[in-house]
Formats: C-alpha cells, sequence, structure tokens
C-alpha cells in the first residue's frame, strides 16, 4: 500500500536520494551546467515536495508549485526499484487533487525531450504545449537540448465521485 502525503523534515534526506536515484540515468543524456548547477540545486527545493511511502520506506517524490494560473509540478522521480507500479500516477492525481482545491484547473509540467520522458508525462494524460531550445543543460550526447512544457486539464468527475481526471 501507498501513502500519499505531504513531506515532513524527516523525509527529505531520504526524498532527495529517490530523486537521484531516479534521475542517475538522465545525468548521462543532460546535466546543469556548471554555472547553473546551483540554481537547479536550488530547484529541488522549490514548492510543497509530496512523498510516496510504502511501508515506512520514501520511494517516490514530487514538487509543486501554486502559481497564478496553474500548479506546476517540479521533480517528479520514482525510484528505480518502484517504477512502472503506477507510484507517479499516484503522486499526480494527489497534486491534481490539490490544485483543484487551490482553484486551479491546470497542471504543467517540464522535461527535456532528450530524456524520452515525453511520452511518459502524456501516458500521464499530459499534452505538449510548447518546445524550445534549452541552455541551463548540456549534455555529452546531444548538441542541442529542448525542453518541452507539458500541460494536463483537470476536471472534477460528475457526481458520485470528486477524484480529477484528464480531458
Amino acid at each position: 500500500m501507498i501513502e500519499i502525503r505531504k513531506a515532513e523534515s524527516r523525509d527529505i534526506q531520504d526524498a532527495l536520494a529517490v530523486h537521484e536515484a531516479a534521475f542517475a540515468n538522465h545525468y548521462a543524456t543532460y546535466h546543469a551546467r556548471p554555472a547553473d548547477a546551483a540554481k537547479q540545486a536550488a530547484r529541488l527545493r522549490e514548492g510543497v515536495r509530496v512523498v510516496a511511502i510504502e511501508g515506512k520506506t520514501v520511494v517516490a517524490t514530487a514538487q509543486y508549485a501554486d502559481h497564478k494560473n496553474h500548479v506546476h509540478v517540479l521533480g517528479l522521480a520514482v525510484h528505480p526499484r518502484c517504477q512502472n507500479r503506477r507510484i507517479a500516477r499516484q503522486l499526480l492525481e494527489w497534486v491534481a487533487e490539490t490544485a483543484l482545491r487551490l482553484g486551479h484547473t491546470t497542471l504543467v509540467a517540464d522535461t527535456i525531450e532528450e530524456s524520452g520522458n515525453v511520452p511518459v508525462f502524456e501516458h500521464l494524460g499530459f499534452r505538449a504545449i510548447e518546445r524550445t531550445v534549452v541552455d541551463i543543460f548540456e549534455s555529452d550526447l546531444h548538441e542541442t537540448l529542448h525542453s518541452v512544457k507539458l500541460e494536463r486539464r483537470l476536471t472534477k468527475k460528475p457526481a458520485g465521485g470528486d477524484a480529477p481526471h484528464c480531458t
């Protein structure tokens, strides 16, 4: 059984370790330029951190930030041993419910196209809305990297249920 909740101070180190493990294979594809490394490290502290707990172990994490017209999902990460178990979907549903409570009907996320994560987000109900060249990352494998902004529209379920779904 997976429990999704806001991270507590005792969860932070474990959540960061999950993030590091989940993104380890992406570091071969891209990494922050040295001048931007501190900015990227600070991004891991933005917004509200959410964790997925199995037993007493943090197995996934994400952050979200409440913006004027949407909730921005940051740093979605599932430990490699726990991937393909719908945990990312559970985290995003928790964030979607929170977004609706905050009065928002849109989730936004960004990913690097060359990481292969665009189809993952599309499978989770997002659609790509913008693609730009990104310059805060560099790659030993790709001459140019692209940031893809994705969004997922939310609506409340009809009477009889209050969980969100995508449209």
